[in-house]
């Protein structure tokens, strides 16, 4: 594995993105003025050499949890997760501009009341 975009904490959790190709660009973002490791991207423009017709960019994150209760007031992590959503929704970066953008990671759902 040549091309690797790391962001991790030692004994808690990272994000990767992992290449064929080598990027031009890595960048790794903080959300919720915290830095816990929840965000790498890599990407490269069109390069006809090596048969990469168009430019993309590959987002990776790990979104919080959140907890078992689902209320942003009972529970902090729920509205740290929530926080995390809306800035992930407002970071202009993320938003596709012609590219070939893709966002993944690994995002819990709410529970559901009983």
């Amino acid at each position: 594995m040549k091309h690797v975009a790391l962001n991790g904490q030692k004994g808690y959790h990272g994000v990767a993105v992992i290449s064929k190709l080598p990027f031009e660009t890595t960048d790794i973002r903080t959300f919720c003025d915290k830095i816990d490791s929840r965000h790498i991207s890599g990407g490269r423009s069109a390069d006809k050499a090596a048969n990469c017709q168009s430019r993309w960019c590959l987002h990776n994150f790990y979104v919080p949890a959140g907890g078992d209760i689902p209320d942003p007031e009972l529970n902090p992590k729920f509205e740290h997760k929530l926080r995390f959503l809306d800035e992930m929704k407002a970071c202009e970066p993320l938003h596709p501009r012609g590219d070939d953008r893709h966002i993944l990671g690994r995002r819990s759902q709410c529970p559901r009341p009983q």
